[in-house]
């Protein structure tokens, strides 16, 4: 999945003084990738999560926090080159059919 993918979309990103630089980076790549973004700021992983889950839209995580945490949790891996593997996190059951359009195109593109 390519950053330019993340145009229009409601993306939760966790706080810079919570994020490691990598995520960090990967935050501000994305915003300056895309110029079209809802952004949630949240002061830690749990509360992303809780967002996510919730349906309020999609975060960046570690690829070894969010494997298997939650059934109900999706992990799309990102097309970048970060140091530390990242990937996109949403929640599967989201009945939205933008978000299913998303899932299916994320899906066929990885």
């Amino acid at each position: 999945m390519a950053l330019t993918d993340f145009d229009r979309q409601s993306l939760i990103f966790i706080d810079n003084n919570i994020a490691g630089v990598e995520l960090i980076r990967l935050q501000n790549k994305v915003k300056n990738t895309c110029q079209t973004l809802n952004i949630t700021y949240t002061n830690d992983i749990a509360s992303a999560l809780i967002l996510v889950n919730a349906l309020q839209g999609i975060t960046f995580g570690l690829n070894f926090i969010y494997t298997g945490l939650n059934e109900a949790l999706t992990q799309v891996p990102l097309q970048t080159s970060p140091e530390v593997t990242y990937g996109a996190v949403i929640n599967s059951h989201n009945e939205r059919k933008i978000v299913k359009e998303f899932i299916k195109f994320i899906q066929n593109e990885v």
